[in-house]
């Protein structure tokens, strides 16, 4: 796994102050990630199979995401991703995406927002053996998905937590103790992209 950096858009975190919020937890679910890998990669001797190329988790994904990573998403597909046929099939996925369990960001076999990909996505491994093909592992193999400690979670939830106002650690903790990230959460495929798409189209325009 290589070792991860932060994500740096000076020009849009000037312009969009809450980019700063975001790549910020991003970085430190990422390297809390790295770290926790390493220690277990090592102590248990097995390999973690995901690898580029892989896409089977993206086929039938549950995917809890909260306001900020979806500000973040239209962010990137609005003024980052700038290829048209792209932008095109990505608008198309988005509003079939009540119709299909597919993950409406998956291009060609590949995460099209993997810079900017949900938290649910960033902590998401399997050991052993690649997935198969339409293989479920949740139900077919439990014991070889890793879970990230409570541990990276609490603080990938304390930076997040600036987003909705909370001023302190004391009641960024309160908040996160309380489940507060996951009742604002909305599943992937309960979330209506028009309104992304109409984002879209506006810079399109411009």
């Amino acid at each position: 796994m290589k070792k991860p950096s932060k994500l740096k858009y000076p020009n849009f975190e000037a312009k969009y102050p809450w980019l700063s919020i975001l790549f910020k937890a991003y970085y430190r679910n990422d390297v809390g990630i790295y770290k926790e890998l390493k220690i277990f990669t090592k102590e248990s001797r097995r390999k973690i199979a995901c690898k580029k190329g892989c896409f089977t988790c993206c086929l039938n994904p549950v995917v809890p995401i909260t306001l900020i990573e979806l500000m973040g998403i239209s962010w990137y597909i609005s003024e980052i991703i700038d290829d048209f046929a792209i932008r095109e099939q990505l608008k198309g996925q988005m509003l079939q995406n009540k119709e299909t369990p597919v993950c409406p960001f998956l291009i060609n076999n590949e995460c099209s927002i993997y810079p900017i990909r949900p938290i649910a996505c960033r902590e998401f491994f399997m050991t052993g053996l690649p997935c198969r093909p339409n293989e479920d592992p949740i139900v077919s193999r439990p014991n070889d998905i890793w879970f990230p400690s409570r541990n990276i979670a609490r603080k990938t939830a304390m930076e997040l937590l600036s987003f909705y106002d909370f001023q302190t650690d004391t009641e960024k903790l309160r908040a996160y103790e309380a489940g507060y990230i996951s009742q604002n959460s909305s599943d992937m495929h309960s979330i209506d992209w028009s309104q992304m798409i109409s984002t879209m189209n506006l810079f399109e325009t411009a």
